[in-house]
């Protein structure tokens, strides 16, 4: 629903359309049945992070970048990035949309180079480019977004007016439109506060200030937009929510889940029947030990998009 906000131009029917005019219920069986024959996961949503580097600093960011010490941050190569997909797409059927997501993703400088690749796959269906719309794609950059997988989504920070004179919303998006990039700019709001309750980001360490019970856990599972939909891959570090990749990276007491899969590290030598193992393992857990930090479902506050922190 987030990512259907704002109009697209050029207007047009685009992936998700499908699964929502249908319902849940029966694209979830489809699933089912081609997993029957297939024998491996079809992916509805891959998030994938080209690199944790971001020119803002927001105080209520969704990648939980305002956590990423200098220990964390990457800016990963063309040839990093590609290695990791194709681990992971040997052991996935089919990826229905990925999401490329930071950091802000146009300061990767192989970026283009990823958008050819992702464009020439076969698994891939559609390129989700999340831009948080300060900066204008270079010529290379341009020429790849306008390839017929791409849609940009550009969010909207205007409301934040610490930002007035550094966001590019409006420009970027005759940019697009001069070069017949699709693209989807985000309608002004005001978001949610962050589902896990972390302490002040301009001091570390870093603690969870927020801990909910069993029950808890389980009625934020039922709940998440996550659920059984997204898969989230951070510095080779697989995950079903940005929360499970990033939150034991920057809260040293949270443990990582004991299913999490690290294609750069532990299981950098796992085989694709292992790997496919393990997703599925991943994908099949009732509950994760995770969501007893979220409060996606009471989230009661709405706080201004693009709000910098200022130390």
């Amino acid at each position: 629903k987030h990512f259907r906000t704002g109009e697209l131009h050029p207007p047009r029917q685009t992936y998700w359309h499908w699964p929502i005019k249908w319902g849940s219920k029966p694209h979830m069986i489809y699933l089912k049945i081609r997993f029957f024959f297939v024998k491996k996961p079809l992916i509805p949503i891959l998030c994938f992070s080209t690199n944790s580097l971001c020119n803002l600093r927001c105080r209520n960011c969704c990648n939980m970048c305002q956590y990423r010490t200098k220990e964390l941050q990457f800016m990963d190569s063309f040839e990093v990035m590609k290695k990791t997909l194709d681990m992971l797409l040997a052991a996935l059927d089919r990826v229905e949309s990925i999401h490329l997501i930071g950091g802000e993703v146009m300061i990767n400088k192989d970026f283009a180079k990823l958008l050819d690749y992702l464009q020439d796959s076969r698994q891939i269906g559609h390129i989700l480019v999340i831009t948080n719309g300060t900066i204008v794609p270079d010529a290379d950059t341009t020429r790849a977004l306008k390839q017929s997988k791409v849609t940009v989504y550009i969010s909207n920070y205007t409301p934040a007016p610490e930002l007035a004179g550094k966001l590019l919303f409006y420009e970027l998006q005759e940019h697009f439109k001069k070069h017949g990039i699709r693209f989807r700019a985000q309608n002004p709001s005001y978001w949610y506060d962050p589902w896990i309750q972390i302490s002040d980001p301009t001091k570390p360490p870093y603690r969870i200030t927020r801990v909910g019970s069993r029950k808890d856990a389980e009625e934020a599972y039922r709940a998440c937009e996550c659920n059984k939909y997204f898969v989230h891959a951070f510095k080779g570090i697989i995950g079903t929510c940005n929360s499970m990749v990033m939150l034991p990276l920057a809260v040293p007491e949270v443990p990582f889940e004991d299913i999490s899969v690290d294609l750069r590290e532990k299981d950098k030598d796992i085989s694709t029947a292992e790997l496919t193992e393990k997703i599925l393992y991943l994908l099949a857990k009732p509950v994760y030990d995770m969501c007893k930090y979220c409060h996606f479902p009471t989230r009661p506050k709405l706080v201004v998009p693009g709000e910098q922190i200022k130390d």
